[in-house]
């Protein structure tokens, strides 16, 4: 009875005017920010709309008909191109993205403006999902702000343009979000329904990136601090059918059990990926590896994708302990408070830890840490917005819309003098001027690969540095030359000394000084069993600032005279690798502050493996190290494969074509 009436007061007391109007009364009133989030809910439809159609026009003006300098775009399209003609398996940077691709191809051939529309219309997909997942779940304005920030940003928008698998993987990114926000009321309708969509997402995400496979881990995790012990079941159960299925497909289809991306992760294993030589990594060189890759990734290319920094800049590791301490805030704020950002937090956790420990810190570009930057923005806003909402800071309120103008400014000011620059290279791209808005460089090496294709034997292969990209210009493929294979120092000292004579090593710097032995040195070349490149730096330097060539060569009986004469012109010569590396050791303590590399190359090799690949031509381009700027430095692969052929063949090695009067590319025929 007691209950009953006072059942019948509060609702006497609810329903009564005054008391109603007593309560609205003392009701906290709004501050600013809660009215202009309460507009933005009530208008959501009306930004998501204009976000949307921001984000199509700057993608239009911002298009770029050509292949990205990087390759890797191009090799997509290739391995798109094999599996629709030849049903090949795309292996190396994940097999769903060049599937997904392949139809386009089939309907158009390689025809690049489509093929990058479909990059804009995933990426126009990963910001609607974006809305669908987070809309009614965190602030309404703090979700809107991030969303006109990432649908303005020229270096996001870059990724709807070219053929990358980012946006793609962008799309599945959201998608996964608002798969897994949909179970997070726990619901009892159609679990299976949804756990089955989280399972084909996140397997879709393992095969579109190996970096996906840590999304599954970021999914088990937040069930399991949730405590909901069912859904950490379902989604495992769910991701390895999937899995399984998979590689019923793999093995009966394309008869390979290859692991996936095992070829990829045996690469990010080795202490540089492309010198085996330095061997596998270790415990302390992964823990190195994420320090220098959050100074990397955060405090470069985070902020300059927040129009804070300019593209190129340094390392500033104040800036990633800001960035640290500002996620870490976050989480706390937000651990019990919100479980959608929780699990964006948690997300952030496991792929940006996974991509700083995996990868060598040689990658270092703007394109690791694209697919995660709307994610960071989103998460750090709410952390922002909730710390201003603190009783402690709340008088420090109004700077929060000034941080939001700052990034709006600073990120439109970047987008508008980007669409600037790009609006004479659009057009004149449009009128079939592909090469216009290279530099020189690039502008010869694609000339040169057209000329190539179409004036050399169509049975032999041509190599490239760039193979993916001359085939994307001239429909041909080419061998790649990513790299000069080098061998242990040890191993050609193990040769030498089991030969039944004598060696001797000399600095090949020596020929240039004593230009009269010109017969000389051509008539000794036959002897040489290897080179010893020794690699200069200071400790503090990413790169090698010098380097010193040397030759080792057998000494038969036969051709004792002609050693002889070496000694007769004062040509310095060491007679054993103790001595040899002992004397270079002398030298290096007489410059402190320099570190040694020593890498060993066969030429012999080098030229046996341009005939087992049938190469016959190569193109050699002066293409910049540094894009932006013509400096001395050059990616010089393909020159130095060259060279070792050249010093010990002259005349297997002529130049057949040039193009070009600055930073010229040549085209060179093996005999």
């Amino acid at each position: 009875m007691a209950t009953e009436n006072k059942k019948k007061q509060t609702k006497q007391n609810t329903t009564n005017p005054q008391n109603k109007q007593k309560a609205t009364k003392n009701a906290p009133k709004p501050d600013f920010l809660s009215l202009w989030s309460n507009w933005a809910a009530a208008n959501n439809n009306k930004l998501l709309l204009l976000i949307l159609l921001i984000a199509l026009i700057f993608s239009l003006l911002l298009f770029d008909i050509k292949v990205s300098l990087g390759g890797d775009d191009a090799s997509y399209i290739i391995r798109a191109y094999d599996f629709w003609n030849n049903l090949d398996y795309p292996s190396f940077q994940g097999p769903l993205y060049p599937m997904v691709l392949s139809p386009l191809i089939g309907f158009s051939g390689i025809n690049l403006p489509i093929l990058k529309f479909s990059s804009m219309i995933f990426l126009l997909l990963s910001i609607y999902f974006m809305y669908l997942s987070y809309k009614g779940k965190i602030n309404a304005l703090v979700l809107f702000i991030g969303l006109f920030i990432l649908s303005g940003n020229a270096y996001l928008l870059y990724f709807s343009v070219h053929t990358y698998s980012e946006a793609f993987y962008m799309m599945l990114q959201a998608m996964l979000f608002w798969a897994v926000f949909k179970t997070c009321n726990n619901s009892k309708k159609n679990q299976h329904t949804h756990f089955a969509t989280i399972g084909l997402i996140l397997i879709s995400l393992f095969l579109t990136k190996s970096v996906g496979l840590a999304a599954f881990m970021a999914v088990l995790t937040y069930y399991l601090i949730q405590k909901e012990y069912k859904s950490v079941l379902f989604s495992s159960a769910y991701f390895g059918g999937f899995m399984i299925l998979w590689e019923i497909i793999k093995r009966l289809v394309w008869k390979t059990s290859e692991v996936q991306f095992s070829s990829q992760a045996s690469t990010l294993m080795l202490k540089h990926p492309y010198d085996t030589t330095k061997g596998m990594e270790d415990f302390a060189g992964y823990f190195i590896r994420f320090i220098d890759n959050s100074n990397i990734y955060l405090s470069k290319h985070l902020f300059t994708f927040l129009g804070f920094r300019p593209e190129i800049s340094d390392i500033q590791p104040i800036l990633t302990i800001l960035l640290y301490t500002l996620f870490v805030a976050t989480f706390i704020l937000i651990f019990h408070k919100n479980k959608y950002l929780l699990f964006t937090g948690i997300y952030l956790i496991f792929l940006l830890g996974v991509t700083f420990v995996a990868l060598q810190t040689i990658w270092d570009g703007r394109r690791l840490i694209a697919p995660f930057y709307p994610f960071i923005l989103i998460f750090l806003l709410s952390g922002i917005y909730e710390l201003f909402q603190l009783k402690k800071v709340k008088m420090f309120l109004f700077l929060f819309p000034l941080i939001a103008i700052i990034l709006l400014v600073a990120t439109y000011k970047i987008s508008f003098e980007k669409i600037d620059d790009n609006s004479t290279t659009l057009q004149e791209n449009l009128k079939g001027n592909v090469v216009f808005g290279l530099t020189p460089d690039w502008q010869n090496f694609i000339n040169m690969s057209k000329w190539a294709a179409a004036n050399t034997d169509k049975n032999v292969m041509i190599a490239s540095r760039k193979p993916s990209i001359s085939f994307v210009y001239t429909g041909r493929r080419f061998y790649g030359i990513y790299s000069v294979p080098s061998l242990p120092v040890d191993s050609l000292k193990s040769k030498c000394e089991r030969l039944p004579h004598n060696y001797t090593i000399i600095d090949a710097s020596q020929w240039e000084q004593k230009t009269h032995l010109q017969s000389l040195y051509l008539n000794i070349q036959r002897y040489n069993i290897g080179y010893i490149t020794e690699f200069w730096k200071r400790a503090e330097a990413t790169s090698a600032e010098t380097s010193i060539i040397f030759e080792v060569y057998e000494m038969p009986d036969s051709a004792i005279a002609l050693f002889d004469l070496l000694k007769q012109n004062a040509l310095s010569q060491e007679f054993s690798f103790d001595k040899f590396f002992s004397n270079r050791n002398l030298n290096l303590q007489k410059n402190p502050g320099w570190t040694i590399d020593y890498v060993v190359t066969d030429p012999d090799n080098l030229l046996q493996n341009l005939y087992e690949n049938k190469v016959k031509y190569l193109v050699m381009a002066n293409l910049r190290k540094y894009e932006q700027q013509k400096t001395q430095f050059t990616i010089n692969t393909v020159r130095r494969y060259l060279f070792y052929i050249q010093r010990k063949y002259p005349s297997k090695v002529k130049l057949i074509h040039t193009i070009g009067h600055d930073e010229q590319a040549y085209l060179f025929e093996i005999l």
